[in-house]
């Protein structure tokens, strides 16, 4: 009865399975015809806008059917967009695995097309063989990433000019142009200069006694620094004393000034005996002109003597001396002008 009812159970399972059969084959071929229409149809649209010269947006249409089905047809349509767009190294490579599609109908139609179209790409193309750098160093390639040194294999690069950048964590990156020739090789050397640690100064050890206790030693001064210190100070004295010869030059120029446009003054009868007249017609202007070189005689002076007072300290310092801080520093010395009942205006240095 047992051996009846295993036999009966396992008759019923053999046609269940035979009923499922092409019910699972169905399924697959309808989920092909789906990958496969979904495919034609990226292709197509991919076809209408390159024929609108649209071949950015078309290679995006040929890069989603390529995802799909990984088939020869889709990288040849994509590697033949970047083609038109002058993605050298990539239509390269999607079109040399293209071609290798040989059990492909649409392959093997079209394989003496697609060879050309190889051919004239690799014209574009040359290669570059990098060595030296240190191992992990990342390698890119007109800004793209391209690999890590020692790379496995030289790279293929536009031809004409590229910009190479290597680096690695602790080296100075290493960035050039380099020149590719069409058809050849361009070899580079790679040398990745280590970063130097900063390192803080050695503190010196302290010095001890003969019991052993730790004493601070001040560093001395250096007196080549002291020098170059004070020689400063002394520049600028120098150059203070030349422009107090220069103000004092000035202000005499303005006495001889004054004196002349004094005798103008007299000459032309003019008079002040009242205040706010002038006499005949003129005179006011050669009293302006008087009085004008009068000021500027005696802020000559002023500025001669304030000038003087401050560079001499400073060119006669010497290191050390500390009446030349005071003296760089303006300590003690003070200028005031203002009318003088007898001069009319005066100014005088305190020190």
């Amino acid at each position: 009865m047992t051996n009846k009812l295993d036999v009966s159970f396992c008759l019923a399972l053999s046609l269940v399975a035979v009923g499922f059969a092409p019910v699972a084959h169905a399924e697959r071929a309808k989920s092909a015809k789906k990958v496969g229409d979904d495919e034609e149809a990226l292709i197509q649209r991919g076809l209408d806008l390159r024929d609108k010269n649209q071949d950015e947006q078309a290679l995006e249409q040929f890069s989603k059917a390529f995802e799909i089905s990984r088939s020869g047809r889709a990288g040849a349509q994509m590697a033949l967009a970047e083609q038109a767009l002058g993605r050298w190294v990539d239509a390269e490579a999607h079109l040399g695995e293209a071609v290798r599609h040989l059990d492909e109908p649409w392959i093997a139609r079209n394989r003496g097309v697609l060879e050309q179209s190889l051919a004239e790409i690799r014209s574009h193309l040359g290669t570059l063989e990098l060595s030296g750098g240190v191992a992990g160093a990342e390698v890119q390639l007109n800004g793209r990433s391209v690999g890590a040194m020692p790379l496995a294999a030289p790279l293929r690069a536009p031809a004409g000019s590229n910009a190479l950048q290597v680096s690695a964590p602790g080296h100075l990156p290493v960035a050039r142009t380099v020149i590719v020739p069409a058809g050849g090789i361009a070899r580079e050397t790679i040398v990745l200069v280590p970063i130097a640690e900063s390192s803080a100064p050695a503190t010196p050890a302290p010095a001890e006694t003969k019991a052993g206790a730790p004493v601070l030693v001040a560093a001395p001064v250096s007196a080549a620094g002291a020098e170059t210190r004070w020689s400063t100070s002394r520049t600028v004295g120098a150059a203070l004393i030349a422009g107090s010869g220069a103000a004092l030059v000035t202000a005499v120029v303005f006495t001889f000034v004054r004196d002349s446009r004094a005798k103008t003054f007299n000459a032309d009868n003019c008079t002040t005996a009242v205040p706010g007249t002038y006499g005949p017609a003129g005179c006011k202007a050669d009293h302006d002109a008087v009085e004008q070189a009068l000021y500027l005689a005696i802020g000559g002076y002023g500025a001669a003597a304030v000038l003087a007072g401050v560079g001499i300290p400073l060119l006669m310092s010497t290191p050390g001396d500390p009446g030349a801080h005071a003296a760089s520093a303006g300590i003690g010395l003070a200028l005031r002008c203002g009318p003088s009942l007898e001069r009319g205006f005066a100014c005088a240095g305190l020190f």
